[in-house]
């Protein structure tokens, strides 16, 4: 009869907790708004001119950035020769310290490749590509031809770190970028659908290739391993060693750091089961709305094979 009682009474109590828990929840999301934003460019342009996440994939530099872009407008096509490429760009960890560079363009085909060099390495770069074409009385200058929107690059560096931070986050942009052109969606995606949704299976899936930690619920992998810090200290470690591709958790909620912003104290993050549909989206929060944080060190780092096993099963070599 005790025992009954017992079991009647943790019953209601877990009942009763399900909606504070929630609540909890809604309370920490309304106290830490997130903001989602695009990069990407439009998908009526897209079907004309792509940028190919692949590529970058592939050919990791630590001083610079290959932008491969497949084009299929004809008014493109038609210029080619003539055309040079404008590109703004500035790292993500300083929002502040814009560049504007005139670079030329290699053709092969119908794709077009531009690198963005001298750039610092083990770094998350936002850039703004635009096409302008040479006039005739002064090749020297150039009008705009078309503005292709944003694409985001990382550079590589000499350690394992550095490499496996690269082509985490690459692996995340390539997904990204998938669901934003359609050729992912809920009924093909790779990543498992738990009963909490599919945040964390998403992160596991683009790091598990890169990483020792193979859960879906890392946190305590990182605890155990001393790599698990809060949110507060994510300045500290992005100055140190960077924390793209870094784990974090907001309000029960999982993502994966794609930088963090010293000029405005922002964290920038790729989410997976977020935004619009429920797919993969961009958001930006401040620090006090991540709770922990899994840092990458080197002896979290696969290296048996690391450049040759970690390929997503999705990428083809371009």
């Amino acid at each position: 009869m005790r025992l009954n009682k017992f079991l009647f009474l943790t019953f209601v109590a877990c009942f009763a907790s399900a909606p504070l828990l929630a609540e909890h929840a809604e309370s920490m999301r309304r106290q830490h708004p997130r903001r989602r934003y695009q990069f990407e460019p439009p998908l009526n342009q897209t079907a004309k001119v792509e940028f190919s996440y692949r590529h970058a994939f592939f050919n990791p530099d630590k001083n610079a950035i290959p932008i491969k872009m497949m084009v299929t407008d004809p008014a493109i096509l038609k210029e080619k020769e003539k055309l040079f490429a404008l590109v703004e760009y500035f790292p993500m960890k300083h929002s502040r310290q814009k560049k504007t560079v005139s670079l030329p363009i290699q053709w092969k085909g119908n794709d077009a490749y531009v690198s963005l060099d001298g750039l610092e390495s083990n770094s998350v770069y936002r850039a703004q590509v635009k096409l302008y074409k040479k006039r005739e009385s002064d090749p020297s200058q150039g009008d705009q031809l078309r503005d292709l929107g944003e694409f985001i690059g990382v550079t590589s560096g000499d350690t394992h770190q550095a490499k496996a931070r690269h082509r985490i986050v690459t692996s995340e942009l390539i997904e990204a970028d998938d669901w934003r052109a359609r050729r992912t969606n809920h009924t093909n995606m790779p990543y498992e659908d738990l009963n909490g949704g599919w945040c964390g299976s998403f992160q596991e899936y683009c790091t598990k290739p890169f990483l020792k930690i193979d859960t879906e619920q890392p946190s305590k992998w990182y605890e155990r391993h001393g790599k698990l810090a809060s949110g507060s200290d994510i300045p500290a470690l992005a100055a140190k060693d960077g924390v793209h591709g870094d784990w974090a958790n907001y309000s029960y909620h999982k993502l994966m750091i794609l930088d963090y912003d010293h000029d405005t104290q922002t964290v920038h993050s790729i989410d997976g089961n977020s935004g619009a549909g429920s797919g993969v989206a961009f958001f930006e929060r401040p620090t006090s709305a991540i709770s922990l944080v899994g840092h990458i060190t080197d002896d979290t780092v696969k290296t048996d094979g690391l450049w040759v096993q970690g390929e997503p099963p999705a990428v083809e070599k371009k």
